[in-house]
């Protein structure tokens, strides 16, 4: 499927494992250049291997270490973005936290 994503630049946030991987493996495939990240490096890392010998021809990718929970965190991760892979198009938010609480 061509999603028209071959070239831009996303973030996947949450994306050492599980869900996150699952949609960077995805935007990978498509030709996007993927950022991800997540607060444990080694598993950043192994993953980070992975979707490049996965990656479409030309894709590339990247990791950042960094707790989004944070200011400083969300700035280490979009500035690793822009510096790593030229800017961002997509952020994928696969981070966050359910309580269990009532809607009300």
């Amino acid at each position: 499927m061509d999603l028209g994503l071959a070239g831009k630049v996303a973030i996947v946030t949450g994306s050492s494992r599980g869900l996150g991987l699952g949609a960077a493996h995805a935007l990978i495939a498509e030709g996007a250049h993927v950022l991800i990240c997540a607060r444990g490096e080694e598993a950043l890392k192994k993953a980070a291997a992975a979707l490049q010998k996965a990656a479409a021809s030309g894709a590339r990718v990247a990791y950042a270490v960094g707790d989004l929970s944070t200011e400083a965190g969300a700035k280490t991760i979009v500035d690793a973005a822009v510096r790593e892979l030229g800017g961002i198009d997509v952020v994928v938010n696969n981070v966050g936290v359910a309580k269990g609480a009532d809607l009300e």
